[in-house]
């Protein structure tokens, strides 16, 4: 009876399994939070950029993690002057976290039928019609840009903001990839 409870008795294999499984599942969890807390940080320090000139508000922000090519890219884009007049003006747009090296189109375009601003899973449409304002396309060499569009509601003949249509500033993949839509990201707009 001696040799079967020396047997069972394997501490040490229990005291090497149980520190390593604690291990492995403690560092995602550590990793993602890291991550919802650097993407939270990040949003809100964009927003309090964008709220820090007087001219700046309103103003809006849209974060989103995508992966591409194997790599992780946390994509940010903000806004501000985003409510203009019944005839137009200018708006500033920033961001950064863009794939380096990928053309990125900035255009106020119509919001397609069934894309829910603020939910990327619903991001499936290409933005269409869009208003190009000159200058609107930025290549990221660094996965960041800032530009000034001068916009007005009247994107084609017929096809108004807030009239026709629902608008935003949208963040796209220019027409090296035109379909994808990874990088679309929606700032709304408003004429009043």
């Amino acid at each position: 009876m001696t040799p079967p409870a020396y047997q069972t008795t394997q501490t040490t294999c229990t005291k090497q399994t149980t520190p390593t499984v604690t291990r492995r599942s403690a560092k995602p969890a550590g990793r993602t939070a890291l991550r919802a807390l650097f993407t939270a940080a990040s949003a809100a320090v964009l927003a309090l950029t964008m709220a820090g000139t007087a001219t700046a508000a309103p103003y809006a922000v849209a974060v989103r993690g995508v992966s591409v090519d194997g790599q992780r890219y946390l994509l940010r884009a903000a806004g501000s002057g985003l409510e203009l007049s019944a005839t137009g003006g200018t708006v500033n747009i920033v961001g950064s976290g863009y794939k380096p090296g990928q053309g990125i189109d900035i255009a106020m375009c119509a919001i397609p039928d069934g894309v829910t601003v603020g939910d990327t899973s619903t991001y499936t449409q290409k933005p269409a019609p869009c208003l190009e304002a000159p200058g609107a396309t930025y290549n990221t060499s660094r996965g960041d840009f800032d530009a000034a569009l001068a916009l007005t509601p009247e994107i084609a003949p017929g096809v108004v903001c807030g009239q026709t249509v629902r608008c935003a500033v949208v963040t796209k993949a220019d027409d090296s990839a035109p379909s994808q839509r990874l990088f679309d990201q929606y700032l709304k707009v408003n004429f009043g």
